[in-house]
């Protein structure tokens, strides 16, 4: 006898973690921001390339996120500053020298190591200068274009002059960047070519936290009419109350007490009570020959 084989139950999605660098800050807004600046690379491959060589190099896809894991090994280039750093793979780079040159490029021959990295493309022929000149070339193009967004990222605003990218480039194996800097994926493909490759802009932490606070919204201005209820701990009044000392004693110490008896205490430190509740402990201590309380400390 057979029996049908019930359908299996649909896997449930893994729950991702929060990241402790997102939250409390305008991550939602980096969409927008990364629309704009897709926006700007195809401006930029139109200008330098598309419409001189007649070619149709286009980012299709582009991603912004934080790192979880070291940065991939490879032909990084980072700017004067060491602030952003770029990692372009060999097809992206012989593409365009075919382009510009009218060469031959092999970029399916590493197309399964899109990160850049130059030891496991043994399908090609070793680096040329000519080859490490484009790759500088683009790689500054790529960057200057960050920059200025980073820079500007308002609607319709420019970059200040006074922060223009330092002209110079040094290529380093892996950025030397801390924990908590944030990568940028850019899918660049070209038909006549078949090139469709992935190609890795980075920023430092630094940078990242200038863009967030570049993109939140500016607060209002706080004053009593816009914000209805913000005098409310100017106006509500608490009636306090120090409890300053309490003492154990047996009850036939009590009962032996006579008038004009002293008790020796001490005071240090008070309980402080709202409605019998104990919210502060506080100092005791003598001004003008009246007692106060200073030193206030939350209780846990």
């Amino acid at each position: 006898m057979s029996t049908a084989a019930s359908p299996a139950a649909p896997a449930r999605s893994a729950c991702r973690a929060l990241d402790a660098r997102t939250l409390g800050r305008p991550v939602h807004l980096l969409p927008g921001f990364a629309l704009q600046l897709q926006d700007r690379f195809n401006a930029l491959l139109d200008a330098q390339f598309n419409r001189r060589l007649r070619a149709g190099l286009a980012v299709s896809e582009l991603r912004l996120e934080p790192t979880h894991a070291p940065l991939p090994r490879g032909a990084w280039l980072l700017n004067g500053d060491n602030t952003l750093a770029c990692l372009l793979p060999r097809p992206v780079v012989l593409g365009v020298m075919a382009l510009r040159f009218g060469t031959e490029a092999r970029p399916t021959a590493a197309a399964s190591t899109p990160t850049g990295s130059l030891s496991n493309d043994t399908a090609l022929p070793p680096e040329t200068a000519t080859e490490w000149r484009c790759r500088q070339m683009l790689s500054r193009l790529l960057l200057d274009c960050l920059h200025e967004s980073l820079q500007g990222t308002r609607a319709g605003s420019a970059p200040q002059a006074d922060t223009a990218l330092p002209p110079t480039l040094s290529g380093q194996s892996q950025p030397p960047f801390a924990p908590g800097c944030w990568l940028l994926q850019l899918r660049l493909s070209e038909a006549r070519l078949g090139l469709d490759s992935e190609l890795t802009l980075a920023l430092d932490a630094p940078r990242m936290d200038a863009l967030l606070r570049r993109l939140a919204p500016p607060r209002p201005a706080s004053s009593a009419t816009a914000c209805p209820g913000t005098d409310l701990p100017q106006r509500l009044q608490l009636r306090l109350q120090a409890r300053l000392l309490e003492r154990a004693m047996l009850l036939g110490e009590v009962l032996d007490l006579r008038p004009g008896q002293v008790l020796p205490v001490r005071i240090q430190h008070t309980d402080v009570l709202v409605d019998g509740a104990r919210l502060f402990t506080a100092s005791v201590a003598e001004h003008q020959g009246k007692l106060c309380l200073t030193a206030f400390e939350d209780l846990p």
